[in-house]
């Protein structure tokens, strides 16, 4: 099910976004309850007063519930991060969601996974309890455990069919992902602003509206995350100013803002060398 240039972990969350979206070819599960994304990857406090990150959370007005999601490519579930998932309280995430009333709010932590990795999965969780577990596999995905919404339960009794390609584009990437798998998103987008103005000499690039142009949850990105990713643009600009582009880009100071300091048509033109170039390298992962 891994798809050339994403990681697994990433697919998974886009796969559970899908669910909460009219996305043609992918089921619309979740969605037909009222489903949302209000966050992806927040931070909070559990009951005890530590933190926890989630990877999504996903809220019904229609049900007055919301959904903790912790998305596992292969195995990687330790035991402080599980006690500290399991110590999740409505309390915890009551001032985070986007429902019309939060009084009767009510919760469940949900575990996604993939078919590989599930026996795996399934096995640390239950130590603890049956915390329900979603699990794609190329023709359907699957439930383990129990929700405690009886909504939830009745809608995945059964296998949910996956007839279509799987959705990679709202989270196209995560802040561990290589640069060859960023990288082109920043210059496609760099390369667009550039050829829509090719007659100037100089363009600034803000790294908040690259970001929310070519990551569509941008605006539902946790701040702590967004400051991660700006980072990692910056690293990626930082990178290839002093490898490729050393007479194009520079860093405007006092500010969280590059610009392109010669001609866009020539910048274009580097731009799409860096894209082939990436393409290529992507083709032989």
């Amino acid at each position: 099910m891994k798809m050339k240039g994403i990681s697994e972990h990433t697919l998974l969350m886009n796969q559970i976004i899908g669910l909460c979206t009219n996305t043609y070819g992918w089921p619309s599960t979740l969605k037909d309850l009222g489903y949302f994304v209000d966050w992806v990857e927040p931070t909070f406090l559990n009951s005890e007063g530590k933190k926890v990150n989630p990877d999504l959370l996903l809220s019904s007005n229609k049900l007055l519930h919301s959904l903790v999601v912790e998305c596992k490519g292969g195995t990687s579930l330790d035991d402080d991060q599980l006690d500290r998932l399991i110590k999740v309280t409505v309390d915890s995430i009551r001032n985070m969601v986007n429902i019309y009333t939060a009084k009767g709010l009510r919760h469940d932590l949900t575990f996604v996974t993939d078919s590989n990795s599930k026996d795996a999965i399934i096995s640390k969780i239950y130590d603890k309890s049956p915390y329900p577990v979603l699990f794609f596999s190329k023709e359907n995905l699957s439930k383990r455990g129990t929700f405690e919404l009886k909504e939830l339960e009745e809608v995945f009794k059964n296998p949910v069919e996956l007839e279509g390609v799987p959705p990679t584009g709202f989270i196209p990437f995560n802040t561990n992902d290589d640069i060859s798998v960023i990288a082109p998103y920043v210059f496609q987008y760099l390369l667009e602003m550039a050829l829509k103005n090719p007659m100037e000499d100089s363009l600034e690039i803000d790294i908040d509206k690259l970001l929310n142009n070519i990551f569509p949850f941008w605006k539902n990105t946790e701040e702590s995350k967004k400051k991660e990713f700006r980072g990692k643009i910056n690293n990626i600009l930082f990178e290839y100013k002093s490898e490729n582009l050393m007479n194009y880009l520079d860093r405007i100071k006092g500010k969280p803002t590059w610009h392109i300091t010669q001609s866009l048509q020539a910048f274009a033109k580097e731009a799409n060398k860096i894209i082939d170039d990436l393409d290529k390298q992507k083709k032989l992962m």
